[in-house]
């Protein structure tokens, strides 16, 4: 594990916050909180209350414990007030030099959202490689319907170039 993984997300999350206050839809509208284990559980049950008719059904207190608790991977979800209206989950692949957004939601009925939260978690992703001097992110096991819009929306690239894509790729440059 990275020895300064707590500082690095400290970091994104300060920058990706600040990132947060200056877009349009205002300084206190969303910022990110990382998930802690005092906090998953609580968070997680606030989500599924208020994320409506779910279009995954990702249990993210058990994503927590599975895959981030430990590791060299983060959690965090996205506020409004004192409401989680999203989740993300990336890695850090320091050897293979990337960093990974593995899971994203968003709770359906908070249209505000609706093609932000890509973007909020490509800013901390593209934040988390900056700060460990990795220069791609990935899209790990995209949703095929998802893919052309991956394309649009962060110029990500398709591996393999044809057929299933196993993942899709993002060159970041500070």
């Amino acid at each position: 594990m990275i020895a300064n993984k707590n500082e690095v997300l400290a970091v994104a999350l300060d920058q990706t916050n600040n990132w947060l206050a200056s877009e349009a839809l205002g300084p206190t509208a969303f910022q990110i909180q990382l998930v802690t284990q005092a906090s998953v559980r609580n968070l997680a049950s606030q989500f599924e209350a208020v994320a409506g008719d779910r279009h995954v059904n990702w249990d993210w207190e058990s994503i927590f414990f599975k895959k981030v608790r430990h590791k060299n991977a983060w959690m965090y979800a996205v506020i409004h007030g004192t409401s989680p209206n999203g989740f993300c989950y990336g890695k850090i692949e320091v050897k293979e030099k990337y960093v990974s957004l593995e899971y994203l939601e968003r709770a359906v009925p908070i249209a505000d959202l609706q093609g932000r939260m890509l973007q909020i978690a490509f800013q901390f992703a593209r934040t988390v490689a900056l700060l460990l001097d990795i220069t791609e992110v990935r899209l790990n096991e995209p949703f095929p319907a998802l893919v052309t819009y991956y394309e649009e929306a962060l110029g990500a690239i398709r591996h393999p170039a044809s057929g299933e894509v196993q993942y899709m790729t993002v060159e970041v440059q500070p």
